[in-house]
């Protein structure tokens, strides 16, 4: 029993030592400019996220019907040549 109460203290001093660590964060300006930088550049992702997200679409859809006549193995559904169409995007930039 008191291995067990030894070892709650010393997970309850573990715990308190991760709020110490957060309160001296807070006094870091660099991470306070980052966190205000994130927050206000979150529609600009939004709307670069949904711009490639739909060329994405946009570019697999054509790659299936462009492809399908010749070469319908590869590319069997739009699904599949959209997969093709954001892994290209995302990879060659």
């Amino acid at each position: 029993m008191k291995i067990y109460y030894f070892l709650n203290i010393l997970r309850l001093f573990r715990f308190i030592r991760i709020f110490k660590l957060y309160r001296n964060f807070q006094h870091v300006k660099s991470l306070h400019v980052l966190a205000c930088t994130m927050k206000e550049s979150i529609p600009d992702f939004l709307i670069l996220l949904s711009i490639l997200t739909s060329c994405g679409f946009i570019f697999g859809a054509a790659i299936f019907f462009a492809e399908n006549q010749t070469n319908g193995r590869a590319f069997d559904s739009i699904p599949t040549a959209t997969y093709y169409g954001i892994i290209t995007i995302t990879s060659v930039g």
